[in-house]
C-alpha cells in the first residue's frame, strides 16, 4: 500500500491491486529506473497530449518528501531524473498529478 496527500490535504492510500485514483489517461508507458534506486532514478513516460503536471515523492505516511517536477510537458516522451542519495532506505511513492487525477508508483530506496 502507498499513500499520498493532495493539495487539499486529503490522504489517499492505494493498495497493490490498484495503482491510481482515476489514473490520468494521457500518461502511458510509465517507468522508474532503476528501482530499487540508490543514487539517482529516472522517471520516463509518454504523454499522449500536452498538459501541466506535478510529480512528487511521498513517504509511506503520505508526507511530501520532495517535488520532482512542476510544470508543463509537451506531448511525446517525457523523462525526469532525480537524486535519491539523500533519502533514507525505505519505500516511497512517486505521484504524478494531472488535474484532479493521480498515478502512484512504488519506489524502493
Amino acid at each position: 500500500m502507498y499513500c499520498f496527500s493532495t493539495e487539499v490535504h486529503e490522504l489517499h492510500c492505494l493498495d497493490e491491486k490498484t495503482d491510481s485514483i482515476e489514473e490520468p489517461a494521457i500518461v502511458k508507458n510509465y517507468s522508474l529506473f532503476p528501482n530499487p534506486a540508490s543514487d539517482d532514478c529516472t522517471l520516463s513516460m509518454d504523454m499522449t497530449e500536452a498538459s501541466s503536471m506535478s510529480i512528487s515523492l511521498s513517504d509511506m505516511l503520505g508526507r511530501d518528501i520532495m517535488q520532482i517536477y512542476d510544470g508543463y510537458a509537451e506531448a511525446g516522451a517525457f523523462s525526469k531524473a532525480f537524486n535519491t542519495k539523500h533519502l533514507a532506505s525505505g519505500v516511497y511513492s512517486v505521484i504524478i498529478r494531472i488535474g484532479d487525477k493521480a498515478k502512484a508508483e512504488k519506489l524502493i530506496i
